[in-house]
């Protein structure tokens, strides 16, 4: 069955009914609408700008490896062409070269869709920590709010206020706010600002959680919820995107690791088996074994090779399958916390650490993502 993205945010009717029938006491801080609405079409543009960007960096490759393996090829090409039709080979290799250079390393195409992307990326998970960390930092007004409908329709009014503010401070400014995480170095979750992590201050204080009652209904209903949706949910998805046998080689880095080292691997036996073959030709007075033929195969394997190397480097699959056990380990840390304690308070900073992850995985996989390029 293909795994379902984003469920933790109730985007689907049939997410909305289970966790309704499952929280109905605190399923009017789950159900956000407006949140979902924004975060739908940034998603939207997200995957659209990603999908830009990597063509542009697939075509840059593609087009500097044509270059090089005319290059390669061209005296192969030229014994079987016309008297002079060489320098129109050379002018299109050289040309090719010249545009995969400038969509590549130049940025032509490809930056300003790149910028677009994490842009967007940014604000679509910044959107789900603001859900998220919404629960987490507002534990006694969510409890209290529970106990009347007067409560809760008093509780969504002023959330609708602070996401109005965080819209305007956040997605309207992310072009201003976006250095700030690219800026910030790769640390632990722990040493990460107070104010890079929890998007309102007040969210990432612990001061009005000492007063809870562990016997309060509602509150056992919320802590279930949380561990439910969120907690279990960001742990499948991290598990998912470790997975690397029958996945897609767009959407899973172990796979393009796989794919790629074994793409190196088959270049490397090409470039043996070629030289050999020279070996044996020269030894053997055979003459196409040392002919210009097996050596244009022998540059051409160190070609695909290179490419190979160019797409790892845009692609950085070994980076992202780092960045995603790092943050299993921390998820499964915070998860064993959780369940075994019977403590409010420990339950809460188990809470707070998975937010805090959250945030130190998204900085690593910008910074990533920002920095990565496909030069060949």
């Amino acid at each position: 069955m293909e795994f379902t993205y984003n469920d933790e945010l109730l985007l689907e009717t049939r997410d909305r009914d289970a966790a309704h029938a499952h929280f109905p006491d605190i399923f009017f801080v789950l159900d956000h609408e407006a949140l979902r609405s924004e975060f739908t079409s940034k998603d939207r543009l997200a995957n659209s700008m990603k999908s830009k960007s990597r063509l542009c960096g697939f075509s840059a490759v593609i087009l500097a490896t044509v270059a090089l393996f005319v290059a390669a090829f061209e005296p192969v090409i030229n014994t079987h062409l016309a008297h002079g039709a060489e320098k129109y080979i050379a002018v299109a290799a050289a040309g090719i070269g010249v545009i995969a250079v400038a969509i590549g390393y130049f940025g032509v195409l490809f930056r300003a869709s790149k910028e677009q992307w994490l842009h967007y990326r940014l604000i679509t998970e910044r959107l789900r920590q603001w859900h998220a960390q919404s629960l987490v930092g507002q534990i006694p007004a969510i409890v209290a709010a529970a106990r009347s409908d007067e409560a809760k329709e008093a509780f969504r009014r002023r959330r609708a206020a602070e996401f109005e503010e965080f819209k305007r401070q956040y997605i309207t400014q992310v072009a201003a706010t976006f250095p700030r995480y690219v800026a910030t170095s790769e640390y632990g979750s722990h040493d990460l600002s107070h104010h890079l992590v929890w998007i309102r201050s007040e969210w990432g204080e612990m001061d009005g959680n000492h007063h809870l009652d562990p016997t309060d209904p509602h509150l056992q209903q919320l802590l279930a919820a949380y561990e439910s949706i969120r907690m279990c949910g960001q742990i499948q998805y991290t598990t998912y995107k470790l997975r690397s046998e029958t996945e897609s080689f767009w959407t899973h880095a172990g796979v393009q690791a796989r794919v790629l080292g074994g793409l190196a691997f088959f270049c490397v036996i090409g470039l043996l088996v070629l030289h050999l073959l020279v070996v044996i030709g020269v030894i053997g007075e055979v003459a196409w074994m040392k002919g210009p033929f097996v050596h244009a195969l022998a540059v051409g394997s160190a070609i695909l090779a290179l490419a190979g190397r160019t797409l790892e480097e845009g692609l950085q699959p070994q980076r992202e399958i780092d960045r995603l056990e790092g943050y299993l380990a921390r998820l499964e840390t915070a998860e064993q916390r959780f369940k075994n304690t019977k403590s409010i308070d420990e339950k809460i900073a188990a809470m707070r650490a998975i937010e805090e992850a959250s945030v130190a995985e998204m900085i690593s996989f910008l910074k990533a993502s920002q920095e990565s390029r496909f030069v060949m």
